[in-house]
């Protein structure tokens, strides 16, 4: 049988929240996590929706997991001063909405989308990890700014020249 949740009841009552792990949930609408503004970790992974949750008002969210789940934008994003890890594999991401108030993220893994233009990374200062293999980018991302950078994967796209 399907034991898919489909949906979060009375969400307003985990106000409290702090891990919220809804990977395989059977969701095709994003959960409603607004009033969560204690929130430090999110997995919506594996979930069959086209934009991603409401994320405007989560300054305490440190890691962002929306894997396998078709979607074509991340929604509405405010600003993530915690931000540490954002992981958006394997769906059908064609732009990535601005993330300049996410200056502390680390992990940025964009793996198996459709994007064609590369992410604005110029305001990541502690980006270590950045992964943009299997999409449709045409020319890297600007690497000036990122010097703490000790991971890149740029296969699988149509990249013809790279300038470090």
């Amino acid at each position: 049988s399907n034991r898919a949740l489909g949906h979060l009841p009375n969400a307003s009552v985990l106000v409290n929240m702090r891990i919220l792990q809804l990977g395989q949930a059977g969701f095709s609408t994003p959960p409603d996590v607004s009033a969560m503004h204690d929130l430090e970790v999110l997995n919506v992974s594996m979930n069959n929706f086209a934009s991603g949750p409401d994320l405007e008002n989560h300054p305490k969210l440190k890691e962002f997991w929306v894997t396998h789940s078709g979607m074509v934008t991340l929604g509405r994003m405010g600003p993530l001063p915690a931000l540490q890890s954002l992981t958006a594999e394997f769906s059908r991401l064609r732009e990535l909405p601005g993330l300049v108030a996410s200056e502390r993220l680390r992990v940025l893994s964009l793996y198996g989308n459709k994007l064609s233009d590369p992410p604005d990374i110029q305001y990541f200062k502690h980006l270590e990890v950045l992964d943009i293999g299997d999409n449709h980018l045409v020319e890297m991302p600007n690497l000036e700014n990122a010097k703490k950078l000790r991971m890149l994967t740029a296969r699988r796209n149509d990249i013809t020249s790279v300038s470090l």
